[in-house]
């Protein structure tokens, strides 16, 4: 369960989810929501995020706001911070749940696929 909390200046707080369309990002937007935490949601699948943010905004009646990025992509993070501070968002929790995309027997994995994701995170 999330505990309903204050965000800065008093407005309700904010949430970023990444992965945040379906499954365990979905499930996590919607614990958020219900405790009153405006979202930002980010994911790669366009229309179902939009779709997402469409159905949590009216079950919930919090802020939502839709970003489409695929964190794969090295120049994401960048594109995300710079939409947060031209929205004026500042998320006061962050919650990550981004999948790798490297599939099959890890010893014949691509290294460099297998560390960009752990790199982006200390960057």
């Amino acid at each position: 369960m999330v505990q309903r909390k204050r965000g800065k200046s008093g407005r309700a707080p904010i949430a970023l989810v990444t992965g945040a369309a379906a499954g365990l990002g979905f499930e996590l937007s919607k614990l958020y929501a219900e405790a009153g935490y405006g979202l930002v949601l980010v994911d790669s699948d366009t229309g179902r995020l939009q779709s997402t943010a469409d159905r949590l905004k009216n079950r919930y009646g919090v802020a939502v706001t839709p970003i489409a990025q695929d964190l794969g992509d090295t120049g994401a993070p960048d594109r995300i911070s710079r939409e947060l501070t031209g929205s004026g968002l500042t998320p006061d929790v962050i919650i990550t749940r981004e999948g790798f995309r490297v599939y099959g027997p890890f010893p014949k994995a691509d290294f460099q696929k297998e560390l960009h994701p752990v790199c982006r995170d200390y960057q």
